[in-house]
């Protein structure tokens, strides 16, 4: 990652967390700098066995409206069933 004028080796690791009883349920690391790309792919790393996703809460970094879309609906434009 750029760090000042340089490159540092560091790397993202974004989490999921079931709210309720706070287990981890999903997680990845990336070099990405920041986490505006990373909704999509942190949530894909939510095992099936996990159970279904209703709901989603993100901080502001992870917030982008095309993310958000991609979460909300299927490629047809249906609604998902998952609410951001």
């Amino acid at each position: 990652m750029k760090s000042g004028g340089n490159f540092e080796p560091c790397y993202n690791a974004p989490a999921v967390v079931e709210v309720a009883s706070r287990p981890i349920v999903g997680e990845r690391v990336s070099q990405s700098p920041n986490d505006k790309q990373e909704l999509v792919p942190t949530l894909a790393s939510i095992p099936t066995g996990a159970g279904a996703v209703a709901r989603i809460r993100a901080d502001s970094g992870f917030f982008r409206e095309a993310a958000v879309k991609q979460v909300e609906q299927t490629a047809d434009g249906a609604p998902s069933g998952i609410v951001v």
